[in-house]
């Protein structure tokens, strides 16, 4: 494969250089790029990275870049970089070496130029060359290295792998400390949770989990952790009386996925929705005929929010479409995802060595607190 070629992407398949989508659309799966859990949709003139897959649709893609000039390969030129640099400390001390050898030169060359009007040239030669050998330490840096392969060891004994000497000075001097939250401070499982806050008269936990599945592709493997967790929650049998006429996919710009259903039945046409709270908030906000009466769900969804927040609990926001197809606030799916019980100690020895902790993270600030 070389720039210029045009390759088919299908449901899969791994992308095989940084390309650009020349027509359609198709889903991308960029975690092990990005680390966002969720497919992104590239349309026409997206780029699609090395590296990642194709979750669904098929389309035709021109190359743009291969080898060590895709992101794939720059990123890892950049990492193959930083392991030849020397840290501050060698730094300082191949400076002090570099001034001792000029000062111990220049000292040599007076003492030669004095011994010399004294003895005879072999007798001077030979006692400044051993003050020469003498006076430079050339065993500074040995000693260094070995004291930090010594430190290495012993981080290997706790579990940390050393990829370079001078990592173990640049972790001594760290002052802030940037870390993910999902998978690194939490244990990366989400766990449906009974609590379901309903905002509309009627409908329960099992009537949101049926909306949510509507706005999934449920035929389909789950493509995302919280569409595993409302299928694997909901009686899929149940969907046989519907069937999905349009699916919108998850977006990270829109934050939410979308399904128009039609009931087998009655003939019945209408849309659910999944996603973000506040998301799914402005859609209803943009079809509502009574503000007044938003204003007030506006306020009771902040509520629920705040209280599901604070104890770290996420939240799944459920609307619908009636007959004049405006969109109504269903209710919330609440999921957790414990922290480890290690984050907290270790979070507070770092603070006791003076590191501040920083936690990155896509999900909403009270959760993060």
């Amino acid at each position: 494969v070389v720039p210029g070629d045009v390759v088919l992407l299908i449901t899969g398949a791994a992308v095989p250089a940084d390309c650009r989508v020349n027509e359609g659309e198709i889903e991308i799966d960029e975690a092990t790029l990005t680390g966002e859990i969720h497919p992104v949709v590239k349309y026409q003139g997206g780029e699609c990275k090395m590296g990642s897959t194709v979750v669904r649709g098929d389309v035709e893609a021109t190359v743009e870049a291969t080898g060590a000039e895709t992101f794939v390969g720059k990123t890892a030129a950049l990492m193959g970089h930083s392991r030849h640099e020397h840290g501050n400390f060698q730094k300082l001390l191949r400076t002090i070496v570099l001034v001792l050898v000029i000062i111990s030169i220049v000292l040599c060359v007076i003492v030669f130029v004095t011994l010399l009007e004294k003895t005879t040239l072999e007798e001077a030669v030979a006692a400044t060359v051993v003050l020469l050998v003498a006076s430079i330490p050339l065993a500074i840096e040995i000693v260094t290295t070995t004291i930090f392969a010594l430190g290495a060891q012993e981080l290997l004994q706790k579990g940390a792998i050393v990829m370079r000497l001078s990592a173990i000075e640049d972790m001594a001097g760290m002052s802030i400390l940037c870390c993910d939250k999902t998978g690194t401070l939490t244990m990366k499982e989400l766990a449906l949770q009974e609590e379901t806050p309903v905002f509309k008269e009627g409908e329960t936990q099992a009537s949101l989990l049926r909306y949510a599945a509507m706005a999934t592709k449920w035929i389909e493997p789950p493509r995302n952790a919280l569409d595993s967790l409302v299928l694997n929650a909901v009686d899929l049998s149940s969907l046989d009386a519907v069937r999905q006429l349009e699916y919108m996919p998850f977006d990270p710009m829109v934050r939410r996925t979308e399904g128009m259903m039609k009931e087998i039945a009655t003939g019945k046409v209408y849309k659910t929705t999944k996603g973000a709270p506040h998301v799914i908030l402005d859609l209803v906000r943009s079809t509502s005929t009574d503000l007044t009466a938003f204003e007030a769900l506006y306020q009771e969804v902040e509520n629920s929010l705040y209280t599901h927040g604070v104890r770290g609990i996420r939240t799944l926001a459920i609307a619908k479409t009636n007959e004049n197809e405006e969109w109504g606030f269903l209710g919330l799916l609440t999921f957790l995802d414990p922290p480890r019980l290690t984050a907290k100690k270790a979070i507070e020895e770092a603070q006791r060595y003076g590191v501040a902790v920083k936690m990155i993270t896509g999900d909403h600030l009270l959760i993060a607190r």
